[in-house]
């Protein structure tokens, strides 16, 4: 498989990293270290590689597999004419051997492998089947495959062009390596193990024992958000794996100026946060503030400003092609304005800086009952509306207008109740600590910054009733503030709390609602388990009624002969259906969507004249630009040029 090219590539890189790292650091903390830095090197050249690749329209198959296979050869030669490989595996030997597990590391570390394999299959056996995936995630992926660059196309859902790229160029190497989606979904899911290495770090780094490194890693494994992300292809991990990267490097060394390394990779991390959502930006900024101040006694206010303009001209240079394709298409480098005006809001009055937050905590408060989410719902609406708030439940100030999502399993409405109250405790038990040795002292200046962080986020960002996924980087962060906290706590507690967290994260690992393990159809599960449905039936959990529909019309399209396609669909109609039923990557088909927005008719190519185009929204419409209607079932139609119309006719 063609994939194990950047895979062995990386398992190298990781191997010198660790050889490195352990001149300076433990083994155990080398190993996870080494994640970090394989991870940012690896992520960014790829990044970097597809930027590059775009400006001429190269991004193709044979390239990237070429690039790859030069950059393998050049490791392993690296690595071979450098002895590396003897040193870390004697390294890796004697850490091996000094390994003494405590009793209790045995069944945790059974649990954790459990959750992570059971996410595994699932990732790999199902489809990225999400709403965001259809609609713009994967179908992005397509459109750069087919135009081979990441240039603006015309588009009805205008997100899949002005969304930041940073987690879709990912996604794009690993479709182009392999030729289908199969693996696409484990890029959240490596993620996801990559943070579980980290986190363990950071609440080392902050005091905590290795009791305080398990919980933490609990913690966050447990996390139902997390649980349900980790198997799809929504990028809130990959921009929270970041952020936590982030905060690594501020906390490893506190008593310690920055090194090079660590001031470029400080700009790195924060640009690839950067890269993969906008949702990232407000935690960013708050970070890379501590960082700078946290250093100032120690390095002066010269080498301070230094350090910013360094950190500060890497994240530019790695966000700049996207904002300035965002920038040369809707004057405004982070997108359509109407667009983002809808998710920001436009007015912030005083007491939107309590009730916004508390807007946005309350999508992790859902219950089972729904004459408890109504009252809960109601309360908040009224306490926002007593204090004046701007945004309390009307749909002019809130896309959905402002509710409590009773208890869900799936990734768009899922909220975190116990983690939320978890967390709320551990905060509160950290404060009315009297004597704070100085690793709680410390831990109290991470918190604030965290939720300075979140502060800033539901600030600038208009609540909406899907949005509780946003919060993923919150409760990462919040991660190492249980661990720290929680280890000093009496052992029975900490027991009851461990078993808590792993028995109450098994309903989201086994009934996902679109990706189950063991179902029950329709209450909590849409579909059957993923080991008897079918793929296509798993694509289709969220709009069953789409299946057939799409089927024929794709079919009939590809009967057709015509290697020229248009699509002509709905902003909110999930677009990779069409994408994964022509497979045009396969069928040497060009496609080609209406743009919803007559700004983007720039993008057409001139030289494509469609032979067929598939439409969702013309309903009885008799054909346009010469195109005949051939075929229609319920809401989709085809059209065909007369010339195929003709052979059409003839089958």
């Amino acid at each position: 498989m063609l994939i194990l090219l950047p895979v062995v590539v990386s398992t190298l890189l990781y191997l010198i990293c660790f050889g490195l790292l352990t001149k300076r650091e433990s083994a155990g903390d080398a190993l996870r270290s080494s994640v970090i830095y394989t991870m940012m090197a690896v992520c960014l050249f790829t990044c970097l590689m597809m930027e590059g690749l775009s400006l001429f329209s190269f991004i193709t198959r044979p390239v990237i597999i070429a690039i790859w296979s030069v950059i393998l050869v050049a490791m392993v030669t690296l690595t071979w004419r450098k002895g590396y490989q003897q040193a870390v595996f004697v390294e890796l030997r004697n850490w091996w051997n000094s390994i003494k597990l405590a009793r209790y590391e045995k069944p945790l570390s059974i649990f954790t492998a459990f959750y992570l394999v059971v996410l595994f299959l699932i990732a790999l056996l199902a489809p990225p089947n999400n709403n965001d995936s259809l609609q713009y995630h994967m179908a992005r992926v397509i459109h750069w495959i087919l135009n081979r660059d990441l240039n603006y196309f015309p588009v009805a859902y205008l997100p899949q062009l002005f969304n930041p790229p940073g987690s879709e160029t990912l996604l794009l190497n690993m479709f182009l390596l392999t030729g289908n989606d199969r693996l696409v979904n484990l890029l959240q899911w490596s993620m996801m193990v990559c943070s579980i290495a980290v986190v363990s770090l950071v609440v080392k780094k902050l005091g905590a024992g290795r009791l305080g490194q398990w919980l933490s890693v609990l913690f966050l494994l447990c996390l139902p958000v997390g649980i349900l992300e980790s198997t799809s292809t929504q990028n809130d991990y990959v921009s929270a794996f970041w952020i936590l990267c982030l905060v690594y490097m501020v906390v490893k060394d506190r008593q310690q100026v920055y090194s090079k390394i660590d001031v470029l990779a400080l700009g790195v991390l924060a640009g690839l946060a950067m890269l993969v959502k906008v949702a990232a930006y407000p935690y960013v900024a708050v970070i890379l503030i501590w960082a700078i101040f946290s250093k100032y006694r120690l390095i002066g206010i010269k080498q301070s400003i230094i350090h910013s303009s360094i950190i500060i001209s890497i994240m530019l240079l790695l966000n700049l092609p996207g904002w300035l394709r965002s920038q040369q298409a809707f004057d405004n480098p982070l997108g359509n304005a109407a667009f983002i005006g809808r998710r920001t809001p436009s007015v912030l009055v005083p007491a939107d800086l309590l009730i916004s937050p508390i807007q946005h905590l309350a999508l992790n408060i859902g219950t089972p009952f729904d004459v408890v989410n109504e009252k809960v719902g109601s309360a908040i609406i009224s306490m926002c509306e007593k204090l004046g708030g701007s945004n309390c439940s009307t749909p002019e100030t809130s896309e959905w207008g402002f509710r409590i999502i009773g208890l869900s399993n799936h990734e768009d409405s899922v909220g975190n109740l116990l983690h939320l109250f978890l967390v709320s405790m551990v905060v509160v038990a950290l404060i009315f600590t009297k004597k704070k040795p100085p690793e709680l002292k410390y831990l109290v200046i991470y918190t604030l910054t965290i939720f300075a962080g979140f502060l800033l986020f539901s600030w600038l960002v208009t609540w909406g009733a899907y949005w509780g996924r946003l919060q993923l980087p919150l409760f990462v962060l919040t991660a190492p503030i249980f661990g720290v906290v929680v280890e000093k706590w009496r052992k029975p507690l900490v027991w009851n709390l461990t078993a808590l967290l792993l028995v109450c994260g098994l309903p989201w690992l086994l009934m996902n609602r679109t990706r189950p393990i063991i179902s029950h159809t329709p209450d909590i599960t849409l579909v059957k388990s993923i080991f008897v449905e079918s793929r296509y039936s798993l694509l289709f959990a969220n709009y069953p009624e789409l299946q057939d529909q799409i089927a024929h019309v794709t079919s009939e399209a590809i009967a057709s002969n015509c290697s020229k396609i248009s699509l002509k669909i709905d902003s909110r109609d999930p677009e990779y259906y069409f994408m994964a039923y022509l497979e045009p990557w396969k069928n040497d088909i060009e496609i080609e969507s209406v743009p919803g927005d007559p700004e983007l008719n720039r993008y057409k190519d001139p030289d494509f004249h469609a032979c067929a185009q598939i439409c969702s929204i013309c309903g009885n419409e008799p054909g346009s630009n010469g195109l005949i209607l051939v075929y229609k079932d319920k809401a989709m139609t085809l059209y065909l040029s007369p010339e195929y119309y003709e052979e059409y006719q003839g089958r």
